[in-house]
């Protein structure tokens, strides 16, 4: 078998194709089967087991072939996905032929990191193709599992990156005054709060997950404050939002004696 592929498909109707052999036989065909997709290269000199290994050959040879398109496809996906993300002006070349895909991707690979919304989208992550494990059915459907995701997690749908790429507080909490404004403004109004009185609250909230983790993927960091900071007690919510003047007690604060002044 192909590199890195680790399974394969037997289809239901193979047993009408050894219905003819022995128990003695039907073993000497399944130890021949694994060790052809282990690649040992093992010889058959048993004619009559031959002619029920050959259709299962040729399906094993079609199924290949198969997934190794499908893997092609699926990494230049992948590499065309990231230079649309990190790489408009890369993406729109290979986009009009200009340049080739492979070319776009050797330029981006020395492009110095940046975020996506910068001026142009010049930022880049590496790109490099990630391992694709493919398996085919019979009925034509395709399991697609990504490899080394944390070594490459720009490549994935960027939803299903934020679910499983790990940050650190600091990191998640930039890019969710950056690109969370909509949920900001849906607490506030819940909690019927000014946007500016968020900022006590989220101070808060990172110093409680530092405390328990160094890390959050982005989706459990925007899911977990929402969750919080809805669930706190009224009494809690106001002191963190009041300034520490606010709460002083009127007898403790300081005498100001111009306000007792008599005025002409």
């Amino acid at each position: 078998m192909a590199e890195n592929k680790k399974s394969f498909v037997l289809y239901a109707d193979l047993l009408r194709s050894i219905d003819h052999l022995t128990n003695e036989e039907k073993g000497i065909l399944f130890n021949h089967l694994l060790e052809y997709v282990n690649d040992k290269n093992p010889v058959l000199t048993d004619r009559i087991i031959l002619t029920a290994w050959k259709p299962i050959e040729l399906q094993l040879k079609r199924d290949l072939h198969e997934w190794e398109v499908i893997k092609v496809d699926r990494s230049k996906s992948g590499v065309l996905g990231n230079l649309k993300r990190w790489n408009l002006d890369l993406y729109d070349k290979v986009v009009s032929n200009e340049i080739s895909l492979q070319d776009a991707g050797n330029i981006a690979k020395h492009r110095k990191a940046s975020h996506p919304d910068n001026k142009g989208r010049n930022g880049s992550h590496d790109v490099a193709n990630i391992a694709v494990n493919v398996t085919v059915t019979d009925t034509d459907n395709v399991t697609v599992t990504e490899n080394d995701i944390r070594d490459a997690p720009h490549f994935l749908n960027p939803e299903i990156s934020d679910q499983v790429t790990q940050l650190t507080v600091a990191q998640c909490r930039e890019r969710y005054d950056k690109e969370c404004q909509a949920q900001k403004e849906s607490i506030g109004m819940n909690l019927r709060i000014k946007l500016d009185q968020l900022k006590p609250l989220q101070d808060r909230f990172d110093t409680m997950v530092k405390s328990k983790s160094t890390t959050k993927t982005f989706q459990d960091y925007t899911n977990h404050f929402a969750n919080w900071v809805n669930k706190l007690p009224v009494d809690e919510l106001k002191r963190i939002i009041t300034p520490e003047r606010e709460l002083i007690l009127p007898h403790m604060r300081k005498f100001d004696p111009s306000k007792y002044e008599k005025k002409c």
